[in-house]
């Protein structure tokens, strides 16, 4: 089963919802929709409902009761909660993954800022600054999404569109509650004037006038982007006369604005007959208005917004999702909670720094005495070295003077060593032998052996355990004297090796 897509189009008087399925060669196809009036509700809903329908079109006007403002923010929540809840038993949402919402855009606020940069990253963290004053319900927090217009004149221009945050986490939230995450969230107007590019790739430039519930919206594009929006109350009377103001409003800004040279092109996106007398009063009353090239009724807008492909990114579609979710915005929401996190991170590695500091002062004590015994012990070994830089080089470049100086190595024509005969004599004297070795020389392949034993029968011994030896080709008794003082027996052997 192929993934489908929810798109909630929301209004002051109700909720359209759409099952938008993809398919090969047809495009986007409604599978199902339901609209869900906030009068179907019960009646605390229809409360919350209507308060929030009495709420966005007082926001409209940017005229807002001061003493009203949370009452209504959470009537604006829980009405739009409410409907949304209702939809899984209007359609079925197992096929849906996510949401797409799309905002009436008299709840948004769009206005153009020139600044002197156009970096990214400086510009978010600047605009709250530079949007100050110029939104309504300042005490509000407020998502903004933006784009550059690039440079004019002396400076860099951008596009932004702002919405109050609790009006889009209402949304969101109701929407999770379904099991289904948001992955766009942007005006209505947007939706369909980036749905009108994308069917009109030649289109380069135009006004777009839309019909909204309750509400007129003037779009103006040039080169391809949204620059401009208008939002009005749809008049009870006069409707010509109206869209002729304020059309001529936008055309005489786009040629302050950009130079304008020729007509611009007016596409009304209106849900009338085009036979009407309204229809034929605005074509008639905006073709002959100078500045517009030609009028073209465009009745296929509704479908724009579902025409858009959710897979692609839309680099001038200004929607409040991802600006919800950037940095500067967790920054300025989570300020406090990352702050103290960051003060207990910053303690935890305080206490890690005073261990390790703590451990290597351990360290280097250990280092300093190991040290000073070395030194003690070379000087031990070598009394008659005055300076000493590197005991453990100095002994070890000492000690191998002295065994080379002795005859250390392999004895010529043999593999023996010093290292080896002493080996072999330990091996063959026997333990129980009491014996002390006070000379031990060895030179031209001979070795003198010379030491005392207890008595003569020892020295015997010993010669004959010597001469079982595979590694000594000669074992002699040089001489054994009694020592009468010491009472014990002087011996030295002389052994061919």
């Amino acid at each position: 089963m192929e993934t489908s897509c929810l798109y909630l189009f929301l209004n002051e008087q109700e909720i359209f919802a759409a099952q938008v399925c993809p398919h090969a060669g047809k495009g986007a196809v409604v599978e199902d929709s339901c609209r869900i009036p906030y009068s179907s509700l019960d009646d605390g809903a229809v409360a919350q409902g209507e308060a929030a329908g009495e709420n966005q079109l007082s926001q409209s006007r940017e005229v807002r009761p001061e003493n009203q403002d949370v009452q209504e923010d959470q009537a604006n929540q829980d009405g739009m909660a409410a409907a949304v809840a209702k939809i899984p038993k209007k359609m079925d949402l197992s096929s849906s993954s996510f949401a797409v919402v799309f905002f009436p855009t008299h709840w948004v606020s769009f206005r153009t800022l020139s600044l002197p940069f156009d970096t990214p990253r400086k510009i978010r963290q600047i605009l709250d600054f530079e949007l100050e004053g110029l939104l309504p319900n300042e005490e509000e927090t407020h998502v903004t999404d933006f784009y550059s217009l690039g440079k004019h004149r002396d400076s860099f221009q951008i596009f932004t569109a702002s919405m109050e945050e609790s009006q889009v986490e209402g949304v969101v939230q109701a929407v999770k509650s379904l099991g289904l995450s948001v992955k766009m969230a942007a005006p209505m107007a947007c939706g369909t004037a980036q749905g009108f590019l994308n069917s009109r790739l030649e289109q380069d430039h135009g006004l777009l006038v839309i019909r909204e519930p309750n509400h007129l919206v003037f779009v103006l594009i040039w080169n391809r982007r949204v620059r401009a929006v208008r939002s009005r109350p749809y008049p009870r009377s006069s409707v010509a006369a109206m869209v002729k103001a304020h059309v001529q409003q936008m055309l005489a800004g786009a040629c302050q604005e950009f130079g304008l040279e020729g007509d611009l092109p007016v596409f009304l996106c209106l849900d009338i007959p085009q036979d009407s007398e309204t229809a034929q009063g605005l074509v008639s009353a905006l073709t002959q208005m100078p500045g517009t090239a030609r009028v073209e009724f465009c009745p296929d807008f509704e479908a724009w917004p579902i025409s858009l492909d959710m897979d692609k990114s839309h680099a001038h579609m200004l929607q409040f999702i991802k600006t919800r979710h950037s940095g500067f915005f967790a920054l300025r929401k989570y300020g406090t909670e990352l702050g103290i996190c960051g003060v207990f991170l910053g303690a935890i590695l305080g206490i890690f720094l005073l261990g390790t500091i703590m451990e290597n002062a351990s360290y280097t004590r250990k280092i300093e005495d190991l040290d000073a015994r070395a030194r003690a012990i070379f000087l031990d070994t070598f009394p008659g070295v005055s300076r000493v830089q590197d005991p453990w080089l100095q002994m070890k470049a000492n000690v191998g003077a002295a065994l080379k100086k002795n005859g250390n190595g392999a004895l010529p024509g043999n593999a023996l060593t010093i290292t080896e005969i002493l080996s072999e004599l330990s091996q063959k004297i026997d333990p129980s032998i009491d014996v002390i070795i006070n000379r031990f020389l060895l030179r031209d392949g001979k070795l003198v052996l010379a030491g005392t034993t207890d008595d003569f029968n020892n020295v015997d011994n010993m010669k004959t355990l010597l001469e079982s030896s595979s590694r000594f080709q000669k074992v002699d008794i040089s001489s054994a004297t009694a020592d009468k003082e010491e009472n014990r027996v002087n011996f030295r052997f002389i052994i061919e090796i």
